[in-house]
């Protein structure tokens, strides 16, 4: 019963806020400019400061994991490797098949998985999650272009490639505020900033910092449409499965049996479980993917892991891990 109380007050207010989002984006109190905009406010300032304060303030000896992300970085490559082998064989149209490829992948691990994260485990684990994000970020956009190649010479869309290729991944990580939030949160742990921060400054910075929970939350719910589902409706039902329930499944029992414990266990959780990255797309509308099922995985998986997240929630707090 302990364990339930305390999945339940982690996680409902979490999905309380989205649904709230939800209802308010229906009534149009929160419309798609304002989801737009928030969205672009918290990834290019809000989250980057949460993540680079979580590390000023810690000692980045203990929150620097070679092992959580070299767990992180192959488990993807895998995942994409197994699932571009797998899904063309089942799915014989490329745009479709590169879609639910991307969105069995792709999560959204920092818009809603460090507020996510923040709840069930605190900051030290959302800055063990933002620096397993700066690098598997890249990682997802890098695959992205790859899986969806073929799409783009069939449709006439224009990827990179070459040195053309190469220099946008190297710019776009390099230019990524999630990256650049890292990076100064590293140098100010090393320099001692924590302590010497003026205090007004420290107060301001907290204050943009704690937007990230609730506008995050409730401009995720009010994105949430379900408008046109039918058509790939099995197909989006099937790659959020795969996104929210199969991935996080196979990652995290590996993941015990190499022995990953605590809150390493729930980090892991939300960079296999999140659900779909709604940048997927984006990529998908723009290099000639089936963008209309791209929408759909975004939809479900955000859907399902309402359930998902409170299990595993449920099931490591049982287990003793967090």
């Amino acid at each position: 019963m302990e364990a339930f109380r305390f999945s339940l007050n982690a996680i409902a207010p979490i999905f309380l806020l989205m649904g709230l989002g939800m209802l308010l984006g229906r009534v149009g109190l929160i419309p798609q400019r304002f989801i737009d905009d928030s969205t672009k406010l918290l990834f290019t300032i809000a989250i980057p400061v949460l993540v680079a304060l979580e590390l000023v303030e810690s000692d980045i000896r203990q929150t620097f994991d070679g092992a959580l992300l070299a767990f992180s970085v192959i488990g993807l490559v895998v995942a994409v490797v197994l699932l571009q082998w797998i899904v063309p064989r089942l799915i014989r149209e490329t745009p479709s098949a590169s879609a639910f490829v991307q969105g069995c992948f792709r999560g959204n691990i920092i818009i809603l998985g460090i507020p996510v994260i923040t709840n069930i485990c605190g900051g030290p684990a959302a800055a063990r999650l933002a620096m397993v994000a700066a690098i598997v970020g890249p990682l997802y956009s890098l695959a992205a272009v790859l899986i969806f190649a073929d799409c783009a010479a069939q449709t006439g869309a224009d990827p990179p490639r070459g040195g053309a290729r190469l220099r946008l991944l190297t710019k776009l990580t390099l230019t990524n505020p999630i990256v650049i939030g890292c990076v100064a949160g590293v140098i100010g742990s090393v320099l001692g900033l924590g302590d010497r921060l003026p205090q007004p400054v420290l107060t301001a910075l907290d204050d943009l910092a704690a937007l990230v929970l609730p506008l995050s939350l409730l401009v995720q719910g009010a994105d949430i449409r379900f408008r046109g589902a039918g058509p790939c409706m099995g197909r989006a039902l099937a790659a959020a499965g795969v996104k929210t329930v199969v991935l996080p499944l196979l990652a995290l029992g590996i993941a015990w049996a190499l022995g990953f414990r605590g809150m390493d266990l729930a980090v892991l959780m939300i960079v296999f479980g999140a659900p779909a990255s709604v940048s997927s797309f984006a990529m998908s509308h723009q290099m000639g993917g089936d963008h209309k099922l791209s929408s759909m995985i975004i939809v479900f998986s955000n859907v399902i892991c309402l359930g998902t997240i409170f299990s595993f929630v449920l099931v490591l707090r049982l287990m003793g891990q967090i």
